[in-house]
């Protein structure tokens, strides 16, 4: 059951009597947002309960209402009301399938592990019965969805090699999730591409030909519950080879990398990381999609930034010194990472200060090397997440301090 420390508690319990005597008092009428009573508890109780996993802001109104229907005298019964809610949350959840193409993406066989499901690009009614087994949802159900999406929304959708994650969770949230979670799994897919340095045929770098989907098709048994995820600003293409994911190793890594950025309950290091892992993604798409190579600069930096020097001065210096000793690139010495990084540090100031852009100073190795030491450190940050647990003072200021050890230390002669 969701925890309500003493101090928070006495001042529920004396909301929730208002609201039981204010209920009875009204003749058990339907509650609405206008009365005062109702709300006060509403706003009390969502700090408790938003960390349950199954959240839902409807099932816990309904709940909450559903509970006082059965009331007939005012009691001190406020752990049974929250647990009346948290049973609701879990009987009303279910399995969704999130569906989507990675338009671009080269993979050889299918691939399944854990909640996730790759599939390669094939004949339209092999996939349709391919998903239909998975989700254990007739074919002639996931054919008529997934025409829909087809026909009103995304006309290449099934033209690609396919990817599904099972999710299960209320399908208000899948709805709301559903675009972030497939936009993680790209994100995620890139960023161990690039950490481990590994190539892709040139091939993947071509233009394609179809729209970009902007799509995630959402599916359930329960047809109420089907639905699409969608953004405007979709970057969903995934032009590298993926062939990787087969390999166990990295099948952990993206477990560990998709249930960090995905975890319910909101951690302040955590988001930092996660943002950091946002803004490679960005980059990422700003210099293959649209070959905007400076603004990729400043997007790789700043997330390098981000999570290495905020609050500090001195951050070219911070970066040069610390990136080389917080990560392995393979087949780089410590001098042969801080040198070019602080080159391409100094040209993304020339080019956010002076205007000037990095055109005449950089070479497509450099921007190979800038993604790979960005994805090697993000990559770094979630590992050593893990790793730093709750005590006297908050995980930010633990992490804060751990960077800020390994610069003092190489000043200070303790490192080298």
């Amino acid at each position: 059951m969701c925890k309500i420390n003493s101090k928070n508690r006495k001042k529920i319990e004396a909301c929730y009597r208002d609201l039981q005597h204010y209920y009875l008092h009204k003749g058990n009428k339907e509650l609405d947002f206008d009365d005062k009573p109702f709300t006060n508890l509403l706003d009390l109780l969502y700090p408790v309960l938003i960390k349950h996993p199954f959240y839902s802001n409807d099932f816990f109104v309904s709940a909450v209402e559903l509970f006082l229907r059965k009331k007939e005298t005012v009691e001190e019964d406020l752990d049974d009301l929250i647990l009346y809610i948290e049973d609701y949350f879990n009987v009303n959840k279910d399995e969704h399938f999130l569906i989507f193409p990675l338009q671009g993406s080269g993979l050889k066989k299918d691939v399944s592990f854990d909640k996730f499901h790759l599939l390669t690009q094939k004949d339209e009614q092999q996939i349709l019965k391919q998903i239909s087994d998975i989700t254990h949802i007739d074919f002639d159900e996931v054919k008529s969805s997934l025409d829909h999406t087809r026909k009103s929304r995304s006309k290449h959708f099934l033209e690609a090699n396919m990817m599904i994650i099972k999710v299960e969770n209320q399908t208000e949230n899948v709805n709301r999730l559903a675009y972030q979670l497939a936009q993680f799994s790209v994100d995620i897919f890139k960023l161990i591409h690039s950490s481990f340095g590994m190539e892709s045929s040139i091939f993947r770098l071509a233009q394609g030909w179809e729209e970009e989907n902007s799509h995630v098709a959402i599916l359930a048994k329960d047809g109420w519950r089907r639905g699409h995820g969608f953004s405007w600003n979709a970057h969903l293409k995934c032009k590298i080879d993926i062939d990787f994911i087969a390999d166990e190793k990295y099948q952990r890594i993206f477990c560990l990398l998709f249930n960090a950025v995905t975890k319910k309950e909101p951690d302040e290091l955590t988001d930092k990381f996660v943002n950091a892992l946002i803004l490679f993604g960005k980059a990422t798409v700003q210099r293959s999609e649209h070959n905007d190579v400076d603004l990729a600069l400043l997007l790789y930096i700043t997330a390098l930034e981000s999570l290495l020097t905020e609050g500090f001065n001195e951050k070219r210096l911070r970066l040069s010194a610390i990136v080389p000793r917080l990560i392995n690139y393979e087949g780089r010495s410590i001098f042969e990472i801080a040198e070019p990084l602080e080159k391409l540090y100094l040209s993304r100031n020339n080019f956010l200060h002076a205007g000037q852009s990095s055109y005449f100073f950089r070479s497509d190795d450099d921007m190979d090397f800038l993604e790979r030491v960005s994805a090697l450190v993000i990559l770094k940050c979630f590992e050593l997440d893990f790793t730093i647990q709750n005590g006297n003072e908050k995980r930010t200021t633990t992490w804060s301090n751990y960077i800020d050890s390994i610069f003092k230390n190489l000043i200070f002669g303790r490192l080298v």
